[in-house]
């Protein structure tokens, strides 16, 4: 401190004495000044003007430390910084979110001013949080969010993006600036120093003058873990953003691409007219628009989004080979195309931060065991062609998708890379980046699951647990994987149950990786109760994943077994029992087997009732989940009334106020709503299903912000339920909004694994083309209807009575919808299959289907009407009527409709 002192003392003297110089100098220069006293007074005057010109001085001293210090710690954007050895050969060069070749999306817009307003306007919370999906345009939003509060006229904003390792040395320089500044912290969930960022921007006193910008795929299990250790809750903004596709239908995706292709191609000099893209969805994520777009621009024709990564793929590996012959690497025949790309993957996942961890690095490449120095080198200079990650000697910085691809395919099958990469992450946290990076991959790379278990292979015991805590932190695309690894390394009972115990409580989570787990559990399981245990949790899980066979099986099993145990010691098991019996109540049920599932649920909650009387602090919530699953097996089996009064019970249950602070308890809130909505519905009580299915999308849409993984699929069920209601209560525009949205979020899902979730996808199609038939879009119905009725088709081929039923829904609804479309002979189709699969369904349980198959028959006779076949429309018509007749029960319009077609034909 006296250092510092002294040296801005001399630097103020320094400024002085120049000042009384330079006057004295210029008066003894001149003939105009001939007294000494008055050239003594000059330079004193000198001197006075000096002193602050010392101040000066040192202000600019302190300012261009001050920014050496910024530099340490933070970097200007995303991009390459001084250094970057990026070059515009590769086909790829064009992506990076930083040259902003595409001009930001106009709907995009008020996302930036949102988060700018918030910084500008000094509204609550300190922390604002911006999530979407790998590819969505995060980092360029982020981008425009910098440059709008730099350019600021009315306030001086300072933006940074803080440097790994580096964020809480950052936040306390800031904080002492009389500047406000923004911190971005880009791939938060990737952050180790996050936790050190937080806290020290709880320790900064003064102005809210720092802010934090948090860009992450989203805010769940690892948010949570961060915040933990925290002594304060971090002072969130009351908002954030959340970035899905850049349109929400395939028209406005295309507009996207066509813009990005026009940019594209402009920077290429080629002519956009005649390239056409192909395949563009409503859940295109905006990073394939733009790379289908990309390499659109390099060749004339069409081009699939499907292929348009490994187009581009194919493309680079010319400008590999290229880029080879210039470094000298033909010399050396080891170094073919493959291996290049080996190298490439290989780098980007590990990375070395100096040149003597790239010596001992790049040999471990397959291929390059032998790699000298000057081998190594040559590489090296070879891995220039792209931009290196800040802070590395070796670590190629590629566009995410294409880094995602190439890495997957690379590693895909690949035992001796994996095992190279295993090698080379040999801490946990270099590990965990790995496969962070993989179950990014996952989301669109179909090598990446392969990829994902190759790594696996390589170091099980090590690798397997860290990608469960991996997936945790929300890479929830690396399940299958890891479902595979654990299957195939079969492990033992205590090494199964440490897997468990690392897993989430929410079921609807890695449920591959819980069912791989679970099966290990009960391989290997040494006494009765615990392979029980395992079945029961087996049969919950087969059950949530569509596969009821297998549900059913281990259900049965589970609950022979507990039966057994529960009558030589009832006050042990008596709980194990009703839990097992709800699973196989719930088996049931998913397999279309309705009446035996109210049968085993009563049975389940008399059970749980009577230990709720005893001990209602430990069994209240389980009595609530069985009441929740009676109520939807009475629900599917046409039992109304009970289902409704049974829901209502489960809500009210589940208000408990000690039970709904977490977030568990909370999505079993609405899950009990959600079913509640739904017998409402179905009883024609339709403010209070919206009333029910409102409140519980609104606890979803809330827990879906922090953690969309476990609860995005939950919300799209909700806006479903909605969008029924809403319907059937006449609020049409309102009903094609929230089935939209549930139709948008299941697609991506679904995407990413059909088998569990395509028939989610399916059902809120039904549910959007019904909105849109009430609507009168009719074109519009058309469309999702057929979807729906594809994925209803392949479903019900290999699936279960559940399944055909639902087929039986979908194709129901297409015909309404074609015949209102004036679509006649594809009605009259549509129709008669919908009557075909409702036939056999409605006899074999006629209280659960035989509404439907009367109401399937009503629109096949009034199709066969509008086409002329009369006869065979008043035979399909008085054949409804029957059945109305002999249920006088059952909702009657359809009757009085059916009644009128038969009227027209006479």
């Amino acid at each position: 401190m006296a250092n510092d002192r002294a040296r801005r003392w001399w630097g103020r003297a320094a400024g002085s004495l120049t000042g009384l110089a330079a006057a004295g100098g210029a008066a003894s220069g001149t003939n105009y000044i001939h007294n000494p006293l008055l050239g003594v007074s000059v330079a004193a005057a000198g001197a006075l003007v000096g002193f602050p010109a010392g101040l000066a001085w040192d202000r600019r001293a302190e300012r261009l430390a001050r920014q050496r210090q910024w530099d340490d710690l933070f970097t200007d954007g995303p991009g390459p910084g001084p250094g970057g050895h990026g070059s515009p050969d590769s086909t790829w060069y064009w992506l990076a979110p930083w040259l902003a070749v595409v001009p930001f999306e106009t709907r995009r817009r008020r996302y930036a001013a949102a988060v700018h307003q918030w910084c500008t306007t000094r509204q609550p919370g300190r922390v604002w949080r911006l999530t979407g999906d790998p590819g969505s345009g995060k980092t360029r939003l982020a981008i425009e969010i910098a440059r709008a509060l730099r350019e600021d006229e009315r306030q001086s904003w300072t933006v940074g993006w803080a440097r790994p390792g580096r964020g809480a040395a950052g936040v306390e320089l800031a904080a002492g600036w009389d500047r406000p500044t923004l911190i971005v912290v880009d791939d938060a969930d990737a952050r180790a120093d996050l936790g050190e960022l937080l806290a020290a921007l709880d320790r900064t006193a003064g102005p809210q003058t720092v802010r934090l910008l948090l860009v992450a795929r989203d805010f769940g299990d690892w948010w949570t873990a961060v915040q933990q250790p925290l002594q304060t809750a971090v002072d969130l903004a009351d908002q954030g953003t959340r970035l899905g596709t850049i349109a929400e239908d395939a028209p406005g995706q295309r507009v996207a691409a066509k813009q990005a292709l026009a940019s594209y191609a402009a920077k290429l000099g080629t002519d956009p007219s005649g390239r056409r893209l192909t395949g563009i969805t409503p859940g295109t994520p905006l990073i394939l628009l733009h790379v289908a777009a990309l390499a659109a621009a390099h060749r004339p024709g069409p081009v699939d989004v499907a292929d348009a990564v490994a187009e581009l793929l194919a493309e680079e590996r010319a400008v590999w080979r290229t880029h080879a012959t210039r470094q000298g690497l033909d010399e050396y025949p080891q170094v073919t195309t493959d291996v290049l790309r080996d190298l490439l993957a290989f780098t980007t996942l590990t990375g070395a931060r100096t040149a003597a961890d790239t010596r001992r690095l790049v040999p471990l490449v397959p291929a390059l065991h032998d790699a000298g120095p000057e081998l190594v080198d040559r590489l090296n200079a070879w891995l220039h062609l792209y931009d290196r990650v800040t802070g590395y000697w070796t670590r190629p910085r590629l566009p995410g998708v294409i880094a995602e691809h190439l890495t997957a395919d690379a590693l895909a099958g690949n035992t001796d890379l994996a095992a190279a990469v295993a090698l080379a992450a040999a801490t946990d946290e270099h590990a965990t980046r790995v496969l962070a990076f993989l179950g990014r991959a996952a989301t669109h790379a179909t090598t990446a699951a392969a990829a994902t278990t190759t790594l696996l292979d390589a170091d099980p015991e090590r690798l397997i647990p860290l990608a469960i805590r991996t997936a945790r932190r929300g890479h929830h695309h690396l399940d299958r994987a890891i479902a595979t690894a654990v299957d195939r390394h079969a492990p033992g009972w205590s090494t199964a149950q440490g897997l468990w115990d690392l897993l989430p409580q929410e079921l609807n989570v890695l449920t591959h990786t819980q069912i791989a787990t679970a099966r290990a559990c009960a391989r290997t399981a040494p006494t009765e109760a615990d392979r029980a245990t395992a079945l029961t949790l087996l049969a919950d899980l087969h059950s949530r994943a569509g596969r009821s066979d297998e549900a059913i099986t281990n259900a049965f099993a589970a609950v022979a077994t507990w039966r057994n145990l529960a009558e030589a010691s009832p006050d042990t098991h008596r709980p194990n029992l009703a839990g097992a019996l709800i699973a196989l109540s719930e088996a049931r049920r998913h397999a279309g087997h309705f009446t035996e599932s109210v049968t085993i649920a009563v049975e389940a909650v008399a059970a749980w009732r009577t230990l709720a009387e005893a001990d209602p602090a430990v069994h209240r919530q389980h009595l609530a989940n069985a009441l929740n699953s009676l109520a939807g097996a009475y629900r599917q089996a046409g039992r109304i009334d009970e289902a409704i009064t049974t829901a209502a019970e489960a809500v009210a249950l589940r208000r408990d106020p000690a039970t709904t602070d977490s977030s568990v308890h909370r999505a079993r809130l609405a899950e009990a709503l959600i079913t509640l909505a739904e017998a409402a519905r179905l009883a024609d009580r339709f403010a209070e299903a919206i009333s029910s299915a409102g409140e519980a999308a609104s606890i979803h849409r809330d827990l879906a912000f922090t953690n969309p993984a476990s609860h995005r699929s939950s919300l799209a069920n909700a806006l479903t339920t909605v969008a029924d209601a809403m319907r059937l209560a006449g609020m049409h525009s309102e009903a094609v909004a929230n089935a939209n949205e549930a139709v948008s979020i299941w697609r991506p899902i679904a995407a990413a694994d059909p088998v569990a979730h395509r028939s989610h996808l399916a059902n809120a199609l039904t549910a959007l083309a019904d909105a849109q038939t009430a609507a009168g879009r009719y074109g519009e119905a058309v469309i999702s209807a057929t979807e729906a009725a594809t994925a209803w088709r392949d479903l019900a081929a290999v699936g279960s009575v559940a399944h055909r039923a639902a087929l039986a829904n979908g194709l129901t609804t297409l015909a309404h919808a074609q015949s209102l479309a004036h679509r006649l002979p594809e009605a009259v189709a549509s129709a008669t299959e919908a009557v075909a699969a409702w036939r056999p369904l409605a006899a074999a349980d006629p209280t659960a289907h035989g509404t439907h198959f009367a109401t399937a028959l009503v629109i096949l006779a009034h199709t066969r009407r509008l086409v002329g076949r009369y006869e065979e429309a008043i035979a399909t018509a008085t054949e409804a009527i029957d059945l109305y007749d002999s249920h006088p029960e059952w909702h009657q319009a359809n009757k009085t409709a059916a009644e009128e077609i038969i009227r027209l034909c006479g």
